[in-house]
């Protein structure tokens, strides 16, 4: 029995070889290999806003008010962020603007002492984000006093561009 079993063997294996010499190819094998990457923006600003609260017509004091702008999902070493002129599309002369047309002068700063305006076009504000992947940018607000302008709401929006 064991002569026989050795000799199917034999037969076998001589019947696949004449096979794979016949085709003249060889033998091949598929599989799948599947890849994923998450994709990340780089860095993203949320959305924030500044109420100045309410301005008397004509006071003589400036109102300030402040907010932070929230950077995430920074992986880079830094980040310059600029603020645009708003609707007045000025960064020297922003305007708010209120019943029928009328504007009310304010400016944005990169600091609470009020001396050095956000602007765009290079001058912005850089902020070192090494070792850290988040960041709050202040923001302070004033509108000078001595504006008379009818009552009513104003508002005005600004852009935000970060560059990284």
């Amino acid at each position: 029995m064991r002569a026989w079993r050795g000799f199917a063997l034999a037969a076998l294996t001589g019947a696949a070889t004449v096979a794979a010499a016949s085709s003249g190819r060889a033998a091949t094998a598929t599989a799948n290999l599947a890849l994923q990457v998450e994709v990340l923006t780089g860095c993203e600003v949320g959305d924030a806003s500044i109420d100045f609260g309410s301005y008397q017509s004509g006071q003589s004091a400036a109102l300030v008010a402040n907010t932070n702008l929230v950077l995430t999902n920074c992986t880079v070493d830094s980040v310059v962020v600029e603020l645009d002129g708003g609707t007045a599309g000025d960064t020297t002369a922003r305007r708010l603007t209120g019943p029928g047309g009328a504007t009310l002068g304010y400016q944005l700063f990169k600091g609470p002492n009020l001396g050095n305006p956000f602007r765009d076009n290079g001058a912005g504000r850089t902020i070192d984000m090494t070792g850290r992947t988040t960041a709050n940018v202040p923001v302070y607000g004033r509108i000078p006093g001595g504006q008379t302008v009818p009552a009513g709401t104003y508002t005005d929006t600004v852009n935000v561009t970060l560059t990284f």
